[in-house]
């Protein structure tokens, strides 16, 4: 039980803390203070004793990461021109600075950094919006996120599965019609930007047919446009991706040999080359699967689907800065989260990657 604490004593009590902050910031909005305080402590105690390396080495250095992140966002929205409390009705100063103070904001990013991370950290606080007055950040991004979500991961599943096929398909005969015409798809995937895709699916399935709604959100119904629209252009990138992965793993001495023993084609494919060949495939998910999952603006406006990707963009336009600080974090924790499933199969898919880990 105490095996893996007792090899990396110090990095493991470092990795439970940090996880420990983690839980905490994210259960304190949500419990009471002692709620909060003994499960993140449990987490991060188990975490200490049980999880594996790779993961307390990740989170050792992804914690100070994502401090130095804000803190460098914070100076950049401080540098940018424009002030978020400004209007055409030109208020006196002392009205701004009023504003100012009661929002938190301070003069300098460097006091603001430091305001802004004892609330995170003491009371889960993700700061008040200024542009949507009267409504806090975790009240915005909360419902939207969810929204998101089950977009992005539709969107996912429907990448993965077109991409994957087109890929190995061309990959395994490459120079082939099969290849070109799979390619040729590819190309046309990556090169229509969502709007066009958008309005062409909005006038084959909602206006010409009416089988879909044209927008909207409610039902499984208003997800299909949406998620098809996500979901080309990374389906086009997956296929170039295992392709690419399919012609370099088939020329391996192991699918010669497997050839040589009489295995069927599709044994082959399957068994000894598929997980190899998904490999670039993989790395891509990473940071992909966060893009899905945290919204595109123009999908989502196209759309009307009221999820994340539309604070994003008003966010930073309006200078809101606790709104733009929180979907800054909620974009790293998934990236983060993703990064480290990525890492978590590359070690499954290819045992060399494990014996290194």
């Amino acid at each position: 039980m105490f095996d893996r604490f007792k090899e990396a004593p110090l990095a493991r009590t470092v990795g439970g803390l940090f996880i420990a902050l983690i839980v905490w910031v994210i259960a304190r909005g949500q419990l009471s203070l002692e709620g909060a305080l003994v499960l993140s402590l449990g987490i991060g105690a188990l975490a200490a004793l049980f999880v594996a390396d790779i993961l307390i080495s990740r989170v050792i250095w992804t914690v100070p990461m994502v401090a130095v992140l804000i803190q460098f966002s914070i100076i950049l929205m401080f540098l940018a021109p424009g002030d978020p409390f400004a209007s055409e009705k030109n208020a006196p100063e002392a009205v701004v600075q009023q504003q100012k103070e009661q929002y938190g904001i301070d003069p300098s990013p460097f006091t603001f950094f430091g305001r802004y991370m004892k609330n995170l950290i003491v009371d889960g606080y993700l700061g008040p919006s200024i542009s949507w007055r009267g409504r806090s950040v975790t009240d915005l991004l909360m419902p939207a996120l969810p929204v998101s979500m089950s977009l992005g991961l539709l969107a996912l599943t429907i990448a993965s599965g077109i991409g994957l096929l087109l890929g190995l398909r061309a990959g395994v005969k490459p120079n082939s019609f099969t290849d070109y015409s799979s390619m040729g798809l590819a190309l046309i995937g990556i090169s229509l930007p969502n709007f066009v895709i958008g309005a062409f699916l909005m006038l084959m399935l909602a206006i010409w047919t009416g089988w879909l709604p044209v927008a909207g959100w409610g039902s499984y119904r208003h997800l299909i446009m949406p998620a098809i629209t996500l979901a080309l252009p990374f389906a086009a990138y997956i296929a170039r991706l295992a392709r690419s992965g399919a012609v370099e793993v088939m020329h391996e001495d192991y699918i010669r040999t497997a050839r040589a023993k009489g295995l069927p084609e599709r044994e082959v494919v399957g068994k000894h080359a598929f997980k190899l060949s998904i490999l670039p495939v993989v790395s891509f998910l990473g940071p992909g699967t966060a893009n899905l999952m945290t919204g595109s603006f123009v999908v989502e406006i196209l759309f009307g689907v009221p999820g994340m990707g539309q604070y994003f963009v008003k966010g930073a336009i309006n200078r809101d800065y606790y709104v733009v600080l929180g979907t800054l974090l909620i974009y790293v924790f998934i990236v983060v989260t993703m990064n480290l499933l990525v890492d978590l199969a590359y070690s499954w898919l290819d045992p060399r990657v494990r014996k290194t880990t």
